[in-house]
């Protein structure tokens, strides 16, 4: 059992340490509510977003069936900052 406060502390931890990649994931895991295994499988092409914020439509990977998972502000805006790092 997670709290939010540690997870944020876990986020925080990764992007000072250079772990980028991590930090996205742990905070879009967070935020999803998704496994592991489905968070690590998302892809733009799953990013939806409009006026009311950003989520991905995906299909689980155990059951195959579709769900969405929506970003808070804060993973939006650390996701964003992830991929104009990579030059994305």
């Amino acid at each position: 059992v997670w709290s939010e406060g540690e997870a944020v502390r876990l986020v925080k931890a990764a992007w000072r340490s250079g772990s980028r990649a991590l930090a996205a994931l742990v905070a879009i895991a967070w935020d999803t509510q998704l496994s592991p295994v489905d968070a690590r499988s998302l892809t733009l092409g799953q990013k939806r977003q409009d006026d009311r914020g950003v989520w991905f439509d995906l299909h689980r990977a155990k059951t195959g069936r579709a769900a969405i998972g929506t970003l808070g502000r804060r993973s939006q805006r650390l996701l964003e900052a992830y991929l104009e790092g990579l030059g994305a």
